[in-house]
């Protein structure tokens, strides 16, 4: 069972925030 919650991040109007949500991402598995 996978026990890490799916987080979906919709970003609108700045490419930055989308790098932003990746590295929070990455730091959080």
């Amino acid at each position: 069972m996978n026990s890490r919650p799916r987080v979906l991040f919709l970003c609108t109007g700045n490419s930055c925030r989308s790098q932003m949500a990746e590295g929070f991402a990455s730091t959080t598995q």
